[in-house]
């Protein structure tokens, strides 16, 4: 069956990190570039932005309605049409490389390498689990 996210609430993560809608944008811009740099097509990319949007309201300790699911398409769920765990592992590690290098929303990734290491794999989980994986 699919994967289940076995970590803390994505609200009670980000509670006290004063993350704005700026930030996240700027988050959202690095994991587009990322998947880009991989070579996604843009309708992908595009079905996977719009897959995350919804934990905007969660990340800034906003209420929100429940999410709707992953969409299937031809018989895949989004995991498989964006090239399974692999393929997710690869664009989160692109994605937080570039976070930590941006001066916009770098604070927020300057961790102890332990840590990054541990809030790499627990997004890689998360993101699996929210694509239908």
């Amino acid at each position: 069956g699919p994967k289940q996210y076995k970590g803390r609430e994505i609200a009670a993560i980000h509670k006290d990190l004063g993350i704005n809608d700026y930030d996240f944008d700027c988050y959202m811009g690095d994991l587009n570039r990322a998947m880009m740099g991989a070579g996604h097509p843009e309708s992908l990319i595009d079905e996977v932005l719009v897959a995350l949007e919804p934990i905007r309201a969660d990340v800034l300790g906003h209420s929100r309605d429940a999410m709707d699911g992953v969409v299937m398409k031809d018989g895949q769920c989004l995991l498989d049409r964006f090239g399974g765990d692999q393929n997710v592992e690869a664009t989160v590690e692109n994605m937080f490389d570039r976070c930590v290098e941006d001066p916009r929303v770098r604070f927020h990734f300057e961790r102890a390498k332990a840590k990054q290491r541990q809030i790499r794999r627990k997004f890689c989980n998360y993101l699996t689990g929210c694509f239908g994986g």
